[in-house]
């Protein structure tokens, strides 16, 4: 199993839907500092993923014994 390229899959999955979680974000009818703090929640929320999809990585590439 290519773990490298399922995880760049679901990265690019995650990226993109955070894209359209920000594009959404940016509704003029919301207050900036709603708009800001949902931005950083998203942009943070990114990054759980990323640890997720590296450890998942590691993981896999140790039990193989590489």
């Amino acid at each position: 199993m290519n773990t490298v390229l399922w995880g760049g899959l679901v990265f690019l999955l995650a990226v993109g839907g955070m894209f359209l979680a920000m594009t959404s974000i940016d509704q003029p009818a919301m207050p900036d500092h709603e708009k800001r703090l949902l931005s950083y929640i998203v942009l943070a929320g990114i990054a759980i993923p990323a640890i997720v999809i590296f450890r998942w990585d590691s993981v896999t590439y140790m039990a193989k014994g590489l």
